[in-house]
């Protein structure tokens, strides 16, 4: 997300301190995925550094749904590299979000871009 207009400011602070969904929640779902705003932070995990991202999507309704899954972080990486970012699209794209089996049984978050 590009926030540079006061109202686009105003909805990437109110998303990153209370997004409407988490993600994780309402998956599997669909988007229509209008902006995309990544954070990358540090985190302690078993005591050593870890970097983290936490990633919110932005719906064509003004809807935003949170996630700090690293698996979906790497997805959206290749859609970005593939597709461009959100800036670059000359229409909103689809995105068909579900859990999928990773190994030891766990399931991570992961999308689909619908044509």
């Amino acid at each position: 997300i590009k926030a540079q207009s006061e109202e686009d400011k105003i909805k990437l602070l109110n998303a990153l301190e209370n997004c409407d969904f988490i993600l994780n929640d309402v998956a599997p779902t669909e988007i229509a995925v209008k902006d995309v705003f990544v954070q990358q932070y540090e985190k302690e995990i078993d005591g050593e550094m870890k970097t983290k991202y936490r990633t919110i999507l932005f719906d064509t309704e003004g809807k935003s749904y949170i996630t700090t899954s690293s698996y979906f972080f790497f997805s959206m990486s290749k859609i970005f590299n593939v597709l461009g970012t959100p800036d670059t699209w000359s229409k909103p794209y689809t995105f068909e979000i579900y859990k999928k089996a990773v190994k030891n049984g766990n399931k991570a978050l992961s999308v689909k871009v619908k044509a």
